[in-house]
């Protein structure tokens, strides 16, 4: 009977339900409970221009909420990156894709890979940008010297 019950609930409320026990939601993000919902239906629509205030608004109120945040995170910045017209807002949004990047690492770890992520968006980003060509030579070195050759 309790698995007949849970199934219906499932059903009813759908994936949500499954991602809310997932998360602890706690103090501050509590308040985020319905910003990470909202976030993750418009990444699931490709709305990222939309998506943008909900991920900021997560990052610097609930850094620790998970490692789906900036994963989602790192979606909405790339694909607004996309969808922007304004150059400045532009410039704004690269930034905050390469930093959600690194905030990744420096949380997670696992620098390889997410190294990799960033070296397939940054010269995208910063080739056309005066005085960027240091960091990027850094950033490309520092992933060979993590991954040899196989830079996948």
């Amino acid at each position: 009977m309790k698995n007949i019950v849970r199934l219906l609930l499932v059903v009813i409320f759908g994936n949500t339900s499954i991602a809310s026990a997932q998360l602890d939601w706690n103090g501050q993000e509590r308040l985020g409970q319905p910003k990470w919902y909202n976030l993750d239906e418009l990444v699931s629509q490709k709305k990222y221009l939309e998506a943008v205030p909900d991920a900021v608004w997560l990052l610097q109120n609930t850094p620790n909420l998970t490692k789906g945040l900036y994963t989602q995170s790192a979606k909405v910045f790339k694909g607004a990156v996309k969808k922007e017209k304004d150059s400045d807002r532009k410039l704004v949004l690269q930034d905050s894709a390469l930093w959600v990047l690194d905030k990744t690492i420096e949380l997670y770890g696992d620098e390889a890979k997410y190294l990799n992520k960033k070296g397939k968006i940054a010269w995208k980003y910063l080739s056309k940008r005066k005085g960027q060509t240091e960091e990027l030579y850094n950033l490309y070195k520092q992933i060979y010297l993590l991954n040899g050759v196989d830079m996948s």
